[in-house]
């Protein structure tokens, strides 16, 4: 709550936390117990039970819209598969990855349960890369910003990718690709296409 009091109300900050999330555990919702377990975590840590992020965060800010800050997000793919019809399933997200501003990339193994975490039982691996030699000009909050090139290409990949854009030459350029990808504009529609995209494959699956 304080890093977020300083860079919301101090600095007056415009930044985004975008967090990537499995939709659920593989396998069948209606018949695994341990799945809904999950599940019930799950929206306990992000939004229920009066101690999650979201609600913790609404009582200490509530003038503030924290969709313009922080906002979870699932991946689906879909297809054409005769004679069925169209299908769709999830994209499992697995990877333990986080990029900080371009600037940081901390990768590891470890899953957060106990397994990963007592130490003594599965074995993990962990790495930071930060402070890299090559560098590229990009724009951050609309003005210019110096990141590190290993971490701002994989974070516009990434975005490529999940937004299917991944071999489109339109995007290839990194300045442009942050334009596109940082935006206000950009959050701001893609916030809302996440919404739809809840209903429609609601509806259509």
């Amino acid at each position: 709550k304080q890093w977020y009091q300083r860079r919301v109300r101090g600095k007056k900050e415009r930044f985004r936390v975008i967090i990537m999330v499995p939709v659920q555990q593989d396998g069948v919702l209606e018949e695994e117990v341990h799945i809904r377990s999950l599940i019930h975590w799950q929206y306990y840590t992000i939004s229920r039970g009066g101690n999650s992020i979201l609600e913790v965060l609404a009582k200490e800010f509530p003038e503030v819209d924290l969709s313009e800050y922080i906002v979870f997000c699932s991946l689906r793919t879909h297809a054409l598969i005769e004679p069925y019809g169209f299908v769709t399933s999830q994209v499992y997200v697995h990877s333990k990855l986080m990029i900080v501003d371009d600037k940081v990339v901390i990768l590891g193994s470890n899953n957060i349960n106990d397994r990963s975490l007592l130490g003594d039982r599965d074995s993990e691996i962990a790495l930071i890369v930060k402070n890299g030699t090559e560098k590229v000009s990009i724009q951050m909050d609309g003005k210019p910003y110096l990141a590190d090139k290993f971490a701002h290409d994989l974070r516009v990949r990434l975005f490529r990718e999940h937004l299917g854009v991944l071999h489109t030459d339109e995007v290839m350029h990194h300045s442009h690709a942050d334009q596109i990808l940082n935006s206000g504009r950009f959050y701001g529609q893609g916030s809302r296409n996440l919404g739809r995209n809840v209903n429609v494959s609601g509806d259509s699956f």
